[in-house]
């Protein structure tokens, strides 16, 4: 071999190698980012640690006040740890929040709430005060993996898992209550419009800002938007693969299998999270009774905050329309 062609061979194969190494190591970097987005899918920050309800961070007191939903100030509250077994195999702790002027033999029901990804049953409390005063208790559960619940599964799985977490915490309500409505916002709206099918005998649901699918919440995210297709998808493959769920199991999947509970959908269109346009799919989806309320303020998760008014309006109506 020549010298030049023993050189041209020397700088194509130096080329070779740089390039692929040049490709490993963007496809290692590209492979970091996707699994440190997925890990942030399958264990969302909350607003405390998890094993504890005593912290909160500063910016949760915004939306749960000052005693960060805790009520341990409240001298008019019965408030009475709870625990039920998951029909998944696993044990979730949650409350049970009571008037104390109320005598058990005139509440009306319950109502349980689901919180969303990344929150504890804390979130339940902003609405102590007008659930009670319509005559119901307010129940709450910490998801898996939030608040005083365990953590022994892959993370959130966006309904697919906690369909049947919120189905066995209505069934073990109907034992103690003869009325059970279940409200939920986010993830928590999205697990029990999954759990619908299961959930026989409930009286109603409230769902704020649910997602359709895991799907459509990714490939809407803000974050998504201007990533190449390839990306996006590999994300959901991820991070159904790691949280070990897969389709069929989501909100939408739901909705269209159940006709017979009420339900009323709540959404902000100034939510930057999930598209209002989810609920409206959902809602074009379900063919029992609804009614869709959609306000032009709120961020996601944030409707009673933003207009408590319209908020406890649309709650009173629907808890007196199909209550007992």
């Amino acid at each position: 071999m020549s010298a030049a062609l023993n050189g041209h061979w020397r700088r194509g194969r130096l080329f070779v190698v740089v390039a692929s190494s040049l490709i490993l190591l963007v496809m290692a970097g590209m492979s970091a980012i996707l699994w440190q987005a997925s890990s942030q899918m399958l264990y969302p920050a909350g607003p405390g640690d998890h094993g504890s309800l005593a912290n909160c961070r500063t910016e949760t007191q915004v939306y749960w006040g000052n005693d960060c939903g805790r009520l341990a100030s409240s001298d008019v509250l019965e408030v009475t740890d709870t625990a039920f077994t998951s029909a998944n195999g696993y044990q979730l702790s949650g409350w049970v929040v009571h008037a104390k002027e109320t005598p058990a033999s005139e509440v009306k029901g319950v109502v349980l709430y689901v919180p969303g990804g990344g929150s504890d049953r804390r979130e339940a409390s902003r609405y102590a005060e007008l659930v009670l005063g319509l005559g119901y208790d307010l129940a709450a559960f910490d998801p898996v993996c939030h608040g005083m619940s365990p953590c022994t599964v892959p993370g959130v799985s966006f309904g697919a898992r906690e369909r049947a977490d919120v189905a066995s915490a209505a069934d073990f309500l109907k034992v103690r209550y003869k009325t059970v409505f279940v409200m939920g916002s986010s993830v928590g709206a999205a697990s029990i419009l999954s759990a619908l099918p299961l959930l026989q005998g409930v009286a109603g649901v409230i769902a704020e800002n649910p997602m359709a699918s895991f799907d459509s919440l990714i490939r809407n995210a803000p974050e998504a938007q201007g990533l190449p297709d390839i990306m996006v998808d590999a994300l959901i493959g991820l991070s159904r693969w790691r949280g070990q769920f897969g389709a069929g199991h989501d909100a939408i999947d739901g909705v269209r299998a159940s006709s017979g509970v009420p339900i009323l959908f709540i959404h902000s269109k100034a939510d930057a999270v999930v598209s209002w346009h989810q609920t409206e799919e959902l809602a074009a989806s379900y063919l029992g009774p609804k009614r869709v309320v959609l306000t032009a303020e709120g961020g996601h998760g944030a409707v009673w905050n933003s207009n408590r008014a319209l908020f406890e309006t649309e709650v009173t109506q629907f808890l007196q329309q199909y209550g007992t």
